[in-house]
C-alpha cells in the first residue's frame, strides 16, 4: 500500500511540474495540493516536502508571495527533519528567490549563498546552477554587473554540463537583461534570440512569454517601436493566458512606454496608471517605483511639473530603498531638471551629483550622458565660458546622432545660437523620419519656431 501510495503521489507531483511548465497553472496547483493532502494523510513526509516545494514555486510565479514563502519554509523544515540535504538545498535556493521577489535582497543573497554551498558539498550541479543564476540576477539588480556576469557564466557552464537546453536558455535571457542594462543592445538581442530558440524547441511557454517581453524592451531601446509593440502585445496575450500577474504588469508598463515614445500620451497615461495600481496590489515596491518614474516623466513631457514631481519623489524614495540603481538615476535626473526649471539650482545640483555617482557605478552609458549634460547646464549660470568648452568637448566625444542632437539643442537654447539650432533641427528631422519617436518631432518643431522668431 505504501509503495502504491508513494508512486501515486510521485505521479501527482510530476504532473504538477509538467502542467506548470506548460503554463496550466490552475491544474498544476490542484495537483500539488492533492499531493500534499494525501501525503499528510498517508504519512509520507518526503513527498509532502516535494509537493510543497512545487506549490511554493508555482505560487511565487503566480504572485502569491505570502503563500509561496509559507509553503517553501514548510518544505525546508521537512527536508531538515528527513536529513535530505540535497533537496533542502533546492528549497533553500527557491526560498531565496521568494525573498528577492519581496525585495529583501539581503535575505535572498543569504539563502542563495547557503544553497550554493550545500549543493557544492553534495555535487548537485542543477542546484549549483540555480544558485549561481539567482546570484547573478541579484547582483545585476544591485548594479554590480561584473560579479553578475561571473555568476551567469558559471551558471551557463553548469547548464551545459547538465545538457539542459531550458536552463541554458534562462541564463541567456538573464545575460541579455544584463547587457541591455549596460546599453549593449545588440549583445542583449543575440542572447534573447538564443533563449527564444531554446523555448520554442522544447515547448517552454513561460520561457517564450518572458523572452518576448525582453525582446520587446530591447527593440524599444533601439527605437524599433513597431517591432517592440508587436512583441509586447504578444507577450501580453501570453501573460494573460498564463495568469502571471508580474508578467501582466511588465506587459502593461512596457506598452505604456511604446505609446509614450510614439506621442500617444493619453494611452501611455492609461497604461502607466494601470501598471502602478497592479504593482501596488502585488505589493512589489520595486516595480511600483518604475511605474511612478514612468508617470513622472510623462507628466514632465505634458508640462504638469507639479504632478511629475510628486510621482518622482515617490519613485526616488522607493528606488533608494529597493536598490534599483538604473531607474533611480533616471528619476533623479528628471527631478533635478524640474528643480532647474523651477529656480531651485542648489537642489538640482545635489540630485544630479547623486545621479552621476550611481551612473558611474553601474556603467550605464545613456544615463551617464544625460546626467553629464544636465551637470553642464547647471554650471552654465555660474561658469558660462567653461560650460561652452565642455559642450564642445561632448560634441567631439559622442558617436550617436541622438546624443549629438541633444547637445546641439541644449547649446542652441542656452547660448541663443542659430547655427547650432539649425544643425539640431536637421538631425531631429532625420531621426524622426527613421524612428517616429515623438520627442524628435517636438524638438524639431520647437527649434523651427525659435529660429523663425530670431
Amino acid at each position: 500500500m505504501k509503495v502504491n501510495a508513494f508512486t501515486a503521489l510521485e505521479v501527482h507531483c510530476s504532473i504538477g511540474d509538467i502542467r506548470m511548465l506548460l503554463g496550466q497553472r490552475d491544474i498544476a496547483e490542484q495537483q500539488y495540493r492533492t499531493a500534499i493532502q494525501k501525503a499528510q494523510s498517508w504519512g509520507i513526509p518526503d513527498l509532502s516536502a516535494r509537493a510543497r516545494r512545487g506549490l511554493g514555486w508555482l505560487l511565487r510565479i503566480m504572485g502569491k508571495v505570502d503563500e509561496a514563502q509559507e509553503e517553501m519554509l514548510k518544505a525546508v523544515s521537512l527536508y531538515q527533519k528527513l536529513g535530505n540535504k540535497e533537496d533542502e538545498a533546492v528549497a533553500v535556493c527557491n526560498l531565496g528567490s521568494i525573498f528577492e521577489v519581496r525585495n529583501d535582497y539581503a535575505k535572498a543573497g543569504e539563502y542563495y549563498s547557503r544553497g550554493l554551498e550545500m549543493a557544492r558539498k553534495h555535487g548537485n550541479l542543477r542546484t549549483m546552477y540555480s544558485a549561481r543564476s539567482n546570484l547573478g540576477n541579484l547582483y545585476r539588480n544591485r548594479g554590480d554587473y561584473d560579479t553578475a556576469l561571473r555568476h551567469f557564466k558559471g551558471a551557463l557552464s553548469l547548464a551545459r554540463r547538465i545538457k539542459d537546453r531550458r536552463i541554458a536558455g534562462i541564463v541567456y535571457n538573464n545575460m541579455g537583461i544584463l547587457y541591455r542594462e549596460k546599453g549593449e543592445f545588440q549583445k542583449a538581442i543575440r542572447c534573447y534570440q538564443k533563449r527564444l530558440e531554446a523555448a520554442k524547441e522544447i515547448g517552454d511557454k513561460m520561457g517564450h512569454c518572458i523572452v518576448l517581453c525582453n525582446l520587446g524592451v530591447a527593440n524599444l531601446d533601439i527605437k524599433k517601436y513597431g517591432i517592440a509593440k508587436a512583441q509586447l502585445e504578444e507577450f501580453y496575450r501570453l501573460a494573460m493566458e498564463l495568469k502571471d500577474k508580474q508578467a501582466i504588469t511588465y506587459a502593461i508598463g512596457n506598452l505604456g512606454l511604446v505609446y509614450y515614445e510614439l506621442g500617444d500620451y493619453k494611452k501611455a497615461l492609461d497604461y502607466f496608471t494601470r501598471d502602478l495600481n497592479l504593482n501596488r496590489e502585488r505589493g512589489d515596491q520595486r516595480d511600483e517605483a518604475i511605474a511612478l518614474g514612468n508617470l513622472g516623466k510623462l507628466h514632465v513631457r505634458t508640462g504638469d511639473l507639479d504632478q511629475a514631481e510628486k510621482c518622482l519623489d515617490l519613485a526616488i524614495e522607493l528606488g533608494r530603498k529597493m536598490e534599483a540603481p538604473h531607474y533611480l538615476c533616471a528619476d533623479l535626473n528628471y527631478k533635478a531638471d524640474i528643480c532647474l526649471r523651477t529656480d531651485r539650482p542648489e537642489q538640482a545640483i545635489v540630485l544630479n551629483e547623486e545621479a552621476l555617482r550611481i551612473a558611474a557605478k553601474i556603467s550605464r552609458p545613456e544615463i551617464i550622458f544625460e546626467a553629464t549634460l544636465l551637470k553642464i547646464k547647471l554650471q552654465h549660470s555660474t561658469e558660462p565660458g567653461r560650460s561652452i568648452r565642455l559642450f564642445e568637448q561632448m560634441l567631439k566625444d559622442v558617436k550617436s546622432d541622438d546624443e549629438k542632437a541633444e547637445i546641439l539643442y541644449t547649446m542652441s537654447l542656452l547660448f541663443s545660437d542659430p547655427k547650432r539650432g539649425t544643425e539640431a533641427a536637421k538631425l531631429y528631422n532625420k531621426l524622426y523620419r527613421s524612428t517616429k519617436r515623438h520627442i524628435y518631432r517636438i524638438r524639431a518643431d520647437e527649434l523651427s519656431h525659435v529660429l523663425k522668431d530670431r
